[in-house]
């Protein structure tokens, strides 16, 4: 779809470096380069605290407590 897009005139490459890890992986990952996590949002609705329900929120603090961890944010659950 990018030659596509941009009818070969310009060569792009993409790159998904996480496309094959899991949640957990990525978390983990960001641990380690210190990823400030208290400052991150995943939660799908704007709110002022997370919602702790969606797909999302979930999934975060799915991984959070995969890799044996306290998600650093507030949840409104």
């Amino acid at each position: 779809m990018i030659d596509l897009g941009t009818k070969d005139t310009t060569k792009i490459t993409l790159f998904a470096p996480f496309i094959s890890m899991t949640k957990t992986d990525i978390l983990q990952e960001g641990l380690k380069l210190g990823v400030p996590y208290e400052n991150t949002w995943s939660c799908y609705r704007n709110e002022k605290e997370a919602c702790g329900t969606c797909g999302s929120c979930h999934f975060r603090k799915e991984a959070f407590a995969a890799a044996g961890r306290q998600d650093p944010i507030k949840y409104e659950d």
